[in-house]
């Protein structure tokens, strides 16, 4: 099987308001999600979690620009990455994904 890399980004709009990483991208074989904004780093922190609360109501990874993490799931288990939400201290903040997937 041939995984082919693939980008998202996703900017937080209003700060305090998770929103859903992506609604179409599907599922990730391994990603890589890295707290900065299309061009240059983040003002603020970028919280990525499981839920829509608010990143101060509920356990999160906590990125500050330029940090990232590395999703590598179990051999033979895929992420669904719309099953992640993206929040943020600063509107305009947000994450680059690189994943890699077989479709």
């Amino acid at each position: 099987m041939l995984l082919t890399p693939h980008r998202l980004v996703k900017a937080v709009a209003t700060p305090s308001t998770a929103q859903q990483l992506t609604a179409t991208a599907g599922y990730a074989d391994s990603a890589v999600i890295q707290a900065r904004r299309t061009a240059g780093n983040n003002a603020g922190n970028v919280f990525v979690g499981i839920s829509t609360e608010d990143q101060g109501l509920i356990e999160t990874i906590e990125l500050p620009p330029g940090d990232s993490i590395s999703l590598l799931p179990v051999p033979g288990q895929r992420y669904d990455l719309t099953k992640l939400y993206v929040d943020a201290d600063t509107a305009t903040d947000g994450v680059v994904v690189l994943y890699w997937s077989d479709n």
